[in-house]
C-alpha cells in the first residue's frame, strides 16, 4: 500500500536524527552560518523528497509488472496526499527522536511504535477485518487518516478528485503536534544517555 512511503518518513527521519546528534554532526551543522530552522527544514525536505521518488518508482512498478495504473482524474490529489502524508510525519519524527536517548535505543523504539500502528491503520490489514475495540484505537492515529485518503483515490467509486479534506486535516493537526513537541525538546548535543 503507498500509505508505506510517507508513512516510513517518521522511522526514517527518527533513526536520522538521533545518529546524527549522537555522532556530534547536528553540533557541527549548529555551528554552521545557517538559522536552526533551515537546517532542520532542508533535513525535511530532504524526508519528503525520499518518500515521494520512492513512491513514483513505486508506481512505476506497480504499473509495469502489475497493470496497477493511478485513475488518471486523481493523479493530482495523489500527489498532494503524498506530500502532505510525508511532510506531517517529518515533526513526529523529530518530536520522537528527541525521546530517544541512544543510537542502539532508536531502532527498536521505532519499530515497537511503527509495526503495530502499522497492523492497526489499516494500511495492511483492511480497517473492517479488524476488531471493533482495535479499529477505534487505530483510527485516533494519523497513519489511519493517510492510508484512508489514499484507499480514496483508488477507489472506482470517488467522485470528483478524490480531496478528502478531513483527512488532510487530521494529518496537518497531528504533524503540528509532533512540531510543538519537536521545537520544545530538540537538542543538537549528544545526549549519550
Amino acid at each position: 500500500m503507498m500509505a508505506g512511503c510517507p508513512w516510513a518518513v517518521f522511522p526514517n527521519l527518527s533513526i536520522t536524527v538521533v545518529r546524527n546528534r549522537e555522532s556530534g554532526t547536528c553540533k557541527r551543522r549548529r555551528g554552521a552560518p545557517l538559522p536552526a530552522s533551515a537546517i532542520i527544514a532542508a533535513r525535511a525536505l530532504i524526508a519528503v523528497l525520499t518518500a515521494v521518488t520512492i513512491t513514483v518508482i513505486l508506481m512505476a512498478i506497480g504499473w509495469a509488472a502489475y497493470g496497477a495504473p493511478l485513475p488518471s482524474h486523481t493523479t493530482a490529489v495523489f500527489a498532494l496526499d503524498v506530500a502532505v502524508g510525508a511532510a506531517a510525519f517529518c515533526c513526529p519524527g523529530f518530536a520522537l527522536a528527541t525521546f530517544i536517548h541512544n543510537l542502539d535505543a532508536a531502532q527498536p523504539i521505532v519499530l515497537a511504535i511503527v509495526l503495530p500502528l502499522t497492523f492497526i491503520c489499516g494500511t495492511f490489514i483492511p480497517f473492517s477485518a479488524l476488531p471493533h475495540w482495535l479499529a477505534g484505537i487505530g483510527s485516533i492515529f494519523p497513519v489511519h487518516a493517510l492510508t484512508d485518503a489514499l484507499l480514496a483515490i483508488y477507489n472506482p467509486h470517488t467522485a470528483g478528485a478524490g480531496l478528502r479534506w478531513g483527512d488532510l486535516a487530521i494529518l496537518a493537526a497531528r504533524g503540528a503536534a509532533g512540531l510543538i513537541i519537536a521545537v520544545r525538546r530538540f537538542k543538537w548535543l549528544p545526549r549519550g544517555g
